[in-house]
């Protein structure tokens, strides 16, 4: 048999012709003239009401009447922030601002109050539409900036508040742009767009004073656009529910953009609590999402089977499914009808990224008829830059770069796991007032993403860790965390897992994990009394095995373990940083070293210190 040769180097593929544009106006112009009754949005204004819709040409002309009003409220160039749940009112915003009005800052609503403030006052934002549950930060805002000229409410609130006051509402906006629009007043829907010109702002994760502004234009969006909707079959008739926060690039992308340039029909959800409720009415079939999400719906369905006692027959259909499927016939739908029906009976395809899937469930959902896509991007590069798809699927991967996108790993032969470089027209034009940050990024046209990566046998992208993650021993070997995460993670009581470093007296490094349990999993399985010996003893058993699985240098020394999730961004990531401050500032007040507190639960730690800390206050 042929040695397989692998390369270093990756250059982008299309599956599906699309169509060109040059920009985000000509896009939905050009959509709303082919899908123009196509149903575009479908959402609630709260879980309780009647499901609402608006069509390609009803979302065209409310988008052409906000933007004709910002320009008339003299906010044309300026830069405007949106900030608040997803909504129909949020992607009006946001396609009026892009497409001619302004610059357009979308902001994390999940941010405390002082981060607000500080990247709204940081992105010198001279408006904000933001959802009503902000209404005493933009009175804060109000009072503290002197550039704020428009701060508007994008509630359903029919009240027509004055248009010359600082307050507002979308409704009046609304009207004063289809009043102009009816005078033939076209000076936004004329507006130049330069494809250039850095008109979105996103700040990537981290506190006010880290983050950085990442600047992308029009070429950017569109070039990712082209390139995603080559890889993937979404088009009229299909709906995608809306779950991550339109904020983030990801859902920004693939779950706003790629559906209108494809005549497809976005249904906002309700909340998490709805997901399975939303699924069902709305017919969904292609969901945006994270691995978490997909996680808890695959064991949903599971304890579902379970508890009606068809776990066998289950079983047994999966593996009549994959033998029936190996001789080229696909009765997946047909099999799990049962299952998939509860879940609007349309679902055919998850895309996933932001971090890896499990295998497990990748691969229990295509045994029941749900293909799971992973995807890789940064919000730096627009944010797709690669993905597996129906033609090209291997669990495990991020699949072939999009078109135009060039993939490099950066290592020292091919098959070595090194620094991920991406080439292309989306690579963002760089960050905000930070040209040393940009310099330190982009070099030679080249976008050094600080993810490690490595082309497999198969020619295509996978992710091995974060550069910032990795552990580096004396010896010069390398430890990738989310490797070592990934054996964790398969236990059926692991929530999830952070393996860390711990330096040791000799200037070496030993790794150490911190597990979040499933306490569900942990009461039938190992402790209904939730006893921290009994568990402690279980998990040391486990990391035992684990290690076995693993050389020497990378085994696991010691582990801390609880049932309060770690902090996470609102793509459901880890923020390490943060988790490790929290560690070491709990070990540090009950006198532990990480080592000391190994095996131990750290819930229970934290709980001895508020204890120790009520009892002092008594005396």
């Amino acid at each position: 048999m042929a040695k397989v040769q692998i390369s270093n180097h990756l250059i982008g593929k299309s599956y599906f012709k699309v169509r060109e544009f040059s920009d985000l106006r000509e896009m939905l112009k050009e959509s709303t003239a082919r899908f123009a009754d196509e149903y575009a949005f479908k959402f609630r204004i709260h879980p309780d009401a009647p499901i609402r819709s608006k069509t390609y040409s009803d979302f065209d002309m409310d988008v052409d009447a906000v933007g004709t009003a910002l320009c008339a409220l003299g906010l044309m160039g300026k830069r405007i922030a949106i900030i608040g749940d997803n909504s129909y009112h949020w992607a009006v915003t946001y396609m009026a601002v892009v497409n001619g009005a302004g610059t357009v800052v979308p902001l994390d609503k999940l941010l405390p109050e002082n981060e607000i403030l500080g990247l709204l006052d940081r992105s010198k934002a001279s408006a904000v539409f933001y959802h009503q549950n902000f209404q005493g930060t933009m009175d804060s805002y109000m009072k503290t900036s002197p550039r704020i000229e428009k701060l508007v409410s994008m509630s359903f609130d029919e009240e027509k508040i004055p248009t010359d006051n600082l307050f507002t509402n979308m409704s009046a906006v609304m009207q004063l742009g289809y009043d102009l629009l009816a005078q033939n007043t076209r000076t936004f829907v004329d507006a130049p767009i330069d494809p250039e010109a850095a008109n979105i702002l996103l700040y990537t994760s981290g506190t006010t004073s880290q983050s950085k502004a990442v600047m992308l234009c029009h070429r950017n969006i569109c070039a990712d656009l082209r390139g995603f909707n080559s890889f993937i079959t979404l088009g009229p008739g299909d709906i995608l529910l809306s779950i991550l926060p339109l904020h983030h690039t990801f859902e920004n992308t693939c779950g706003l953009l790629t559906p209108l340039l494809s005549g497809a029909c976005v249904a906002y959800c309700d909340g998490l609590r709805y997901i399975t409720k939303n699924l069902k009415e709305y017919g969904i079939s292609y969901i945006i999402g994270v691995p978490m999400l997909y996680e808890n719906i695959y064991d949903k369905i599971i304890e579902t089977v379970k508890k009606t006692k068809k776990y066998v027959p289950f079983r047994i259909a999966l593996v009549l499914s994959n033998v029936l499927r190996f001789f080229g016939i696909d009765m997946r739908r047909k099999l799990f009808d049962g299952i998939l029906e509860p879940l609007g009976g349309k679902l055919r395809t998850f895309i996933s990224g932001a971090a890896p899937l499990s295998d497990r469930v990748a691969k229990g959902f295509e045994g029941i008829g749900i293909n799971v896509f992973q995807g890789y991007g940064l919000t730096e590069t627009s944010p797709v830059i690669a993905g597996c798809n129906e033609h090209v699927l291997v669990h495990g991967t991020c699949g072939h770069p999009i078109e135009g996108v060039e993939v490099k790993v950066d290592s020292e032969r091919p098959g070595i796991p090194g620094e991920i470089l991406v080439k292309g027209p989306i690579v963002m034009l760089g960050y905000l007032d930070n040209q040393e940050a940009t310099d330190e990024v982009i070099v030679d046209d080249w976008f050094y993403t600080g993810d490690l990566g490595v082309i497999e046998k198969h020619g295509l992208l996978k992710i091995t860790g974060r550069l910032k993650s990795m552990i580096v021993l004396n010896s010069g070997k390398k430890i990738f965390p989310e490797e070592i995460e990934a054996l964790i993670n398969k236990l059926p009581f692991i929530k999830e897992s952070m393996v860390f470093a711990e330096p040791k007296t000799d200037g070496d490094a030993e790794v150490y994990v911190r597990l979040v349990l499933n306490k569900d999993v942990v009461e039938k399985d190992i402790s209904k009394a939730f006893d921290d010996k009994i568990v402690s003893e279980i998990l040391g058993i486990e990391i035992k095995s684990i290690n076995k699985q693993m050389p020497a240098f990378k085994s696991i020394k010691g582990f801390l373990f609880g049932y309060e999730e770690m902090p996470k961004t609102t793509t459901l990531k880890i923020k390490r940083h943060i988790e490790m401050e929290n560690i070491k500032k709990t070990l540090s007040h009950a006198t532990f070293t990480v080592k000391g507190a190994a095996g131990k639960n750290i819930d229970t730690i934290k709980k001895m210190l508020e204890e120790r800390k009520k009892q002092s206050k008594k005396k």
